[in-house]
């Protein structure tokens, strides 16, 4: 028995171990996707046709106050950890994606 069990530890020890990554979006295909008024709109910042596109004071504030909101570790997130996580980095993303690319346009 004991060298049944030592060759099963021998076989686990040797086995490929699965990308934990599978599930998981490239931020490569999300910046893509990410558009102007995609990533206001998850800032918190819609803006109606015609009317004048937030300055970068007030795009930096509305990431600031989302944050704040979304962060994973507050309070008023626990037991809903995942989707806060999935929020905040959503926020990131698109405060990243305006930053690096403040006039492009939806």
């Amino acid at each position: 028995q004991q060298q049944q069990q030592q060759q099963q530890q021998q076989q686990q020890q040797h086995k490929p171990k699965k990308s934990s990554n599978t599930k998981g979006r490239g931020k490569k295909d999300e910046a893509k996707k990410l558009t102007r008024a995609k990533a206001l709109k998850i800032l918190g910042l819609s803006t109606p046709a015609g009317a004048p596109q937030p300055s970068a004071e007030e795009i930096r504030k509305a990431y600031r106050k989302a944050a704040m909101r979304w962060h994973p570790d507050r309070r008023q997130n626990h037991g809903r950890e995942e989707d806060a996580k999935r929020r905040f980095q959503d926020l990131r993303d698109a405060f990243e994606w305006l930053q690096s690319a403040p006039e492009q346009s939806a």
